[in-house]
């Protein structure tokens, strides 16, 4: 993840701003979604680091004769976030980490249990969909 940062970066230098957040996010967004079930978030921050050095080390390179605030007023915003007018640096830290509710080892869809996995519905929605839609594409016996 980190080497494709730097590739990136690395040849990014004569790209312009947007041209490099475009594509930086995809490969950021895409390992963040990837991750986000799992227990990442101090990675999504490190990750988020070694990005945020990249680009200012690239930014400074562009631009070695001019000071360090200029640098910062041209491609950062307030909170130091790389951005232009329209596109913006996906942060991994941003990512929500989602949690799979694990089934209890005596339950499965067939068994009766009806209230188990109502109260698992109600509590999930994305797998509530999922659920009701393999439920209707299934043929009946």
């Amino acid at each position: 993840m980190k080497e494709k940062i730097r590739v990136v970066c690395k040849e990014g230098k004569s790209l312009s701003q947007e041209a490099l957040i475009s594509k930086l996010n995809p490969i950021i967004r895409g390992w963040a979604n990837y991750y986000r079930h799992s227990v990442a978030k101090e990675i999504y921050g490190s990750v988020d680091n070694y990005t945020w050095k990249c680009i200012w080390n690239l930014c400074i390179s562009r631009h070695n004769n001019k000071g360090k605030k200029w640098v910062k007023n041209k491609y950062f915003d307030n909170k130091w976030i790389f951005k232009t007018g329209k596109h913006e640096l996906y942060r991994m830290s941003t990512t929500k980490i989602k949690r799979f509710i694990k089934v209890k080892g005596s339950e499965h869809p067939f068994n009766g249990n009806n209230d188990y996995w109502n109260k698992r519905m109600y509590q999930n929605k994305d797998m509530a969909l999922h659920t009701i839609n393999n439920q209707e594409s299934k043929p009946q016996m």
